[in-house]
């Protein structure tokens, strides 16, 4: 916004000059032919044409002078200097910067002079806050720049990781390069280091682990010993568990996620052939041995609901929030002005030699008047009697005689669990989570109402599947938690 005012102050008072001079030179000259009533015109439409050339001359004149910088900036980075190169580029930033160049050509022209920063910043072996900062700066408002994206991927991989600040610019460039699969298993990569198994996190590892090629294997295979880790149960994480099963000699690990996983994976035409695969490894197992398998897993849950998007375009949600900024930093200005001319004008009047004694009088009595309302509200206080206090109600324990309940999902995450709770009681189902501890694991379990008997929970689950507001249920004791 000061940018912007800087800029047209400056062609303002270049056309009040220009122009005015240009007025006096040639007003004389059209005196003698022209009427008095008519003289504003010419002097307006020749102080439009000088403050729009004034804004192209300072326009190409800045823009000029950044093209040189850059230029000498590459000539600097090809002779391995790369200290005058970053002087170079920043004396090209600064002209960006100034108030020369007009906001919509600077919006139009600094994609190119971003982008080439951006690159001498990332083949920088000593990197800085500063550069850091501009890198993830651009690739928030350039996501699809696959050359910029995997290079900076690469160095975070090798570094120390994604800062907690930079989550949401990985996400962005995930979104805008889905089918770039060197980013999208970079990505992963990242992601299975830090143990994720949210929505975004899921869906990056989803498009890493396609295709037939080693880094798909390994990665699946990684991928595979997180689910078990999560005790994850479903018709991914089978066929995770399958395919690393017959490239993995640990076998046993992955053979308990297959027995939890036929056990609750309800088969259809899509996954038969997955489950059949997983029977046949099973076979000869004891039911019992089977049974203490799938200690720790948990059923399949329902997929995590995608962030919702607006329905206006991104181009109209980004110009709104622009007008609104602006409009704000307008009042803004505006209300510092007011309040600055107040302020003077106040300090004028208490300067005075007349207004003083006034101003005096007025701030005692006003003082006056406020000390003998405190001491008569302090008095009627004191002299009303308080009012009888009822007994608190002793709260009454509420007692339910059901004994079952429907399990619908299992979490690692209380906020997974409070989150998926919330998501039922919205649809109008009774839900509440319990903590229970399995295997030296803390598990948030999500349940669903009470029943008196196993046959109307049962009866109670297999209607709410069929709506489809649960992917799968089974019935457990009673907790109300």
């Amino acid at each position: 916004m000061v940018h912007t005012l800087k800029h047209i102050a400056l062609r303002v008072w270049g056309t009040v000059l220009i122009g005015g001079l240009a007025c006096l030179w040639l007003l004389p000259i059209l005196g003698s032919g022209l009427n008095l009533t008519w003289v504003f015109v010419p002097v307006l439409l020749l102080s439009l044409f000088t403050f729009f050339f004034l804004g192209w001359i300072l326009n190409h004149l800045a823009l000029f002078l950044a093209d040189r910088h850059i230029q000498e900036a590459a000539t600097w980075e090809r002779l391995g200097s790369s200290k005058e190169a970053g002087k170079a580029y920043e004396k090209a930033l600064a002209l960006f910067d100034s108030f020369l160049i007009s906001p919509r050509k600077k919006q139009l022209e600094s994609g190119r002079l971003m982008s080439r920063l951006t690159r001498f910043y990332l083949a920088r072996a000593d990197k800085r806050h500063y550069s850091e900062a501009f890198i993830v700066s651009y690739l928030n408002s350039h996501p699809d720049d696959h050359e910029v994206a995997e290079s900076w991927l690469r160095q975070v991989r090798s570094g120390e990781g994604l800062a907690p600040e930079h989550h949401d610019t990985a996400a962005r460039v995930g979104e805008a390069l889905k089918n770039n699969r060197s980013v999208q298993q970079l990505l992963a990569r990242l992601y299975l280091s830090e143990n994720r198994m949210d929505f975004p996190a899921l869906q990056t590892y989803r498009l890493a682990t396609r295709g037939r090629g080693q880094a798909a294997r390994a990665m699946a295979d990684d991928l595979a010993r997180l689910f078990l880790k999560d005790g994850r149960a479903d018709e991914w994480a089978l066929q995770l568990y399958l395919q690393a099963t017959s490239e993995n000699s640990r076998r046993q690990e992955f053979l308990n996620g297959i027995a939890a996983c036929v056990h609750w994976i309800p088969e259809t035409g899509r996954n038969r052939r997955l489950i059949k695969l997983g029977r046949r490894l099973l076979e000869g197992i004891d039911p019992g041995r089977l049974e203490m398998m799938r200690v720790g897993f948990t059923p399949p849950k329902p997929p995590e609901p995608p962030v919702k998007r607006s329905r206006f375009p991104g181009g109209m949600v980004r110009a709104i929030c622009k007008a609104f900024t602006i409009v704000g930093e307008i009042f803004t200005n505006l209300s510092l002005s007011a309040l600055s001319l107040i302020t003077d004008v106040f300090h004028q009047i208490r300067l005075s030699s007349l207004t003083r004694p006034f101003l005096k009088w007025t701030a005692a009595a006003l003082l006056a008047t406020g000390v003998v309302v405190l001491i008569v509200n302090t008095a009627s206080h004191l002299v009303q009697s308080p009012a009888p206090q009822d007994d608190p109600a002793t709260p009454v324990e509420k007692i339910v005689a059901d004994r079952f309940s429907l399990q619908v999902a299992a979490y690692l995450k209380k906020k997974h669990a409070e989150k998926y709770a919330a998501e039922l009681k919205a649809l109008g189902i009774d839900a509440y989570w319990v903590e229970t501890t399995r295997r030296n694991k803390l598990w948030y379990l999500v349940r669903v109402s009470h029943f008196p008997d196993k046959a109307a929970a049962r009866a109670y689950g297999v209607a709410l599947r069929k709506k489809g507001l649960i992917d799968d249920f089974y019935v457990a004791n009673y907790d109300p938690g």
